[in-house]
């Protein structure tokens, strides 16, 4: 890591960037490689009893091989070509934590679609249903079971009569709703025999993996554009930096619409490792029942989560010594989560990693592994330092000139891993800068030691008295008072 500026300036690069292979070439070469592993584990579902995919009717909760998975994406992706689904056409999942996000993530990577995870919630928000509909206008659209199907035809029953297919991963026994006119089963699509639709009037999007939506807390949810080099840059450098391999098993519990949890799942595909889905939504005892029965190796966690793990009822009767890494992000880090991670009384792990990122860029800060052996930190943890072909540095708010290091600014990140921009939207926070692209991140940081510290967010400052205060500065103040915790809406 080496200061491009001068002594002193809050400036870090990764170093050079070799070129990155596609992401299609990446999960082939790895499913090629790992066909008798397992790809995906769901513990709450059975088999989907679909031909050529899980044909085993004995087993007790969905397990497929990679051989599996790469056979049901090929069939599912030529079923979606043969009914006239357009290279580049947006195929949207309202998903929750289940199998079939790897099936339907692995057909869109195959047919050249982005695929489009959404939160299910956003079924019934009906002005951000019909803004995101009408921005990626998609080919397809995927829903678990009748409620949200019901909620999409009351709330955008227009855009749905635009969309080529829809498609439920239940069998619809909801009297009300017109089956035979609009939605088809994934069991009965599997089987039939496509009919083309008349060619659709919608989106192609080209060059683009994964369309991500920012969580829209001061305005409408903003759409990024991910392409494969987006995605694949930090795929492998966590692939790499992690030492990830086909005999890792990440414990996915976090909703599957996140970007962390996008681009994690991305990257243990490509390392031919094991995806684990203990529940539909998180659940602490499910969690680490899939810890124990399944021998998870890695979990991903905000430090909420990692404490309701740490302190759940059942901890000391738990055997957890599968976890090889807790990955941490998503909120400040503190050196008390690190002792709820590694302690023996709580998840009793090695080591501990953190990283950065957002959906405008994917994961470009990355952290060296803290073991438990290494003394405790005293204050912030950093998130890391940016990974090959990647930049960052700390600028005072309104400008593009880096700061000193150690002093606090904005934070802002430059590399393959920036997005092109909204998708109809206020690019303003993007910027060229030397041939790099960059983005201002709204997060208040600090650089120290060649690391990056993350205070807070500006959006979230406090002004009192003509300085700057941190409301994660007050959250972690009132988490060390006896009797005071901090929870999370």
């Amino acid at each position: 890591m080496s200061s491009t500026q001068g002594p002193g300036l809050a400036i870090l690069e990764g170093g050079p960037l070799d070129t990155i292979p596609h992401c299609q070439d990446l999960i082939l070469e790895a499913a090629h490689q790992n066909f008798d592993r397992e790809a995906v584990v769901s513990l709450h579902q059975p088999p989907l009893r679909l031909a050529g995919l899980d044909d085993d009717h004995e087993q007790s909760s969905l397990r497929w091989t990679y051989r599996q998975l790469e056979r049901g994406a090929s069939h599912l992706a030529s079923q979606f070509a043969a009914s006239g689904v357009q290279r580049g056409s947006a195929i949207a999942f309202f998903c929750e934590n289940r199998a079939e996000w790897v099936l339907l993530c692995w057909t869109s990577v195959l047919l050249s679609c982005p695929f489009v995870p959404l939160n299910p919630r956003l079924a019934s928000n009906v002005e951000e249903l019909r803004y995101i509909l009408a921005q990626i206008s998609p080919g397809i659209i995927v829903v678990i079971g009748d409620e949200t199907k019901a909620l999409l035809q009351a709330n955008a029953n227009e855009q749905l009569n635009k969309t080529q297919l829809l498609i439920s991963l239940e069998e619809m026994d909801e009297p009300g709703l017109e089956r035979d006119s609009l939605w088809i089963s994934l069991a009965n699509f599997w089987l039939s025999t496509p009919q083309e639709k008349n060619e659709a009037n919608g989106i192609i999007f080209e060059n683009t993996t994964i369309i991500g939506f920012t969580s829209g807390t001061t305005s409408l949810p903003k759409a990024c554009l991910q392409s494969s080099d987006n995605l694949m840059t930090s795929a492998i450098a966590l692939r790499d930096l992690r030492s990830l391999g086909p005999t890792d098993r990440l414990c996915q519990h976090l909703p599957g619409f996140a970007a962390m949890t996008v681009l994690m799942c991305l990257a243990f595909s490509i390392s031919g490792a094991t995806i684990i889905y203990p529940s539909s939504s998180f659940s602490a005892s499910a969690t680490l029942d899939a810890i124990e029965k399944e021998r998870s190796t890695y979990i991903l966690a905000a430090p909420a989560l990692v404490k309701a793990l740490a302190m759940h009822p059942t901890i000391a009767q738990r055997s957890l010594g599968s976890i090889r890494i807790v990955e941490l992000g998503g909120a400040p880090i503190y050196p008390e989560t690190l002792q709820l991670a590694t302690s023996k009384d709580g998840l009793n792990c090695e080591r501990v990693g953190c990283g950065w990122g957002m959906t405008e860029s994917p994961a470009p800060l990355l952290a060296e592994l803290w073991e438990r052996s290494m003394p405790l930190p005293t204050d912030y943890i950093a998130v890391g330092k940016p990974v090959r072909g990647t930049f960052a540095k700390i600028c005072p708010p309104g400008s593009q000139k880096p700061a000193q290091s150690g002093q606090e600014g904005e934070l802002h990140v430059g590399g393959p891993q920036v997005v092109r921009g909204y998708l109809n939207g206020d690019n303003g926070v993007f910027y060229e800068e030397a041939g790099v692209r960059w983005i201002k991140t709204g997060d208040m940081a600090r650089v120290e030691n060649g690391q990056v510290y993350i205070i807070g967010r500006y959006k979230d400052v406090i002004i009192r008295g003509g300085h700057n205060i941190s409301p994660a500065k007050i959250e972690r103040t009132l988490e060390n008072v006896h009797g005071v915790e901090v929870r999370c809406h």
